[in-house]
């Protein structure tokens, strides 16, 4: 079995930001609870094999999210349990989903009028003649969860252009009566965040996301909007039921 540091040493996140996700998942299942004393700077250093400064840094990353506190000759303490962040219930339905998408503000990065179509799937539906392209990113609680590339039928998007360009495009999508929505379908995949969602999640390079695509059709079965996201891991989750 690889020892811990060779684990820790894989993948391309700073070694102290994998430090601070294991002792972090140790605060969560409670093997460090509420008023324990956490372990030395050395004792840390030494359990993951590797440096003072690195085990500091780890633990100056856990006292920046409230987690713990530190007292001048007394040690390391935690001071609370981290807060469920998996919010985002990917297993849901269209009402859910865009109830879910309340609260969220939007931060446009690109956008472009009469784009070529997206790529579709088999069975994805049949493309509309042009699309409005844009690129934004999703926040909840000052925090951003999701980078979203759009695709949005150049037609609907003419019926509420205020709207899409200042709101969710779901959201908008959903209260337009001059649509009619056949089908919403989306597919989930895991990954991890490359350069460029790294940066604009605020997460390190190789962190596990989800990438989901949804594919939304009328009533003539044209896709009148694709969306392909990157959701931060540590918000999303999936709850089924089995039986």
């Amino acid at each position: 079995m690889p020892e811990t540091n060779e684990i820790l040493r894989r993948g391309a996140a700073p070694l102290y930001f994998k430090v601070a996700s294991v002792i972090r998942k140790r605060i969560e299942s409670a093997q460090f609870c509420k008023g324990e004393r956490l372990p030395s700077l050395d004792a840390l250093a030494e359990e993951f094999r590797v440096s003072r400064v690195t085990a500091r840094q780890a633990v100056n990353l856990l006292e920046e999210d409230g987690l713990i506190w530190r007292k001048q000759g007394k040690g390391t303490f935690v001071t609370r349990q981290p807060r469920d962040r998996h919010w985002f219930n990917l297993q849901t339905e269209w009402a859910n989903l865009i109830k879910l998408l309340e609260g969220t503000r939007i931060k446009f990065l690109c956008s472009s009028e009469n784009k070529a179509c997206p790529e579709l799937g088999p069975d994805e539906g049949f493309l509309a003649p042009t699309y409005c392209y844009s690129r934004r990113v999703s926040i909840k609680d000052q925090t951003p969860y999701c980078v979203i590339d759009v695709y949005l039928d150049q037609r609907v998007f003419q019926m509420a252009r205020n709207a899409f360009e200042s709101e969710l495009v779901l959201a908008v999508l959903d209260r337009l009566e001059e649509v009619q929505i056949k089908r919403a379908h989306q597919v989930l995949t895991i990954g991890t965040a490359d350069i460029d969602s790294a940066e604009l999640l605020n997460i390190s390079l190789d962190t596990p996301v989800a990438n989901v695509r949804r594919v939304v059709t009328d009533q003539d079965d044209t896709v009148i909007y694709v969306g392909d996201v990157v959701y931060r891991g540590d918000f999303v989750k999936l709850d089924i039921e089995l039986i």
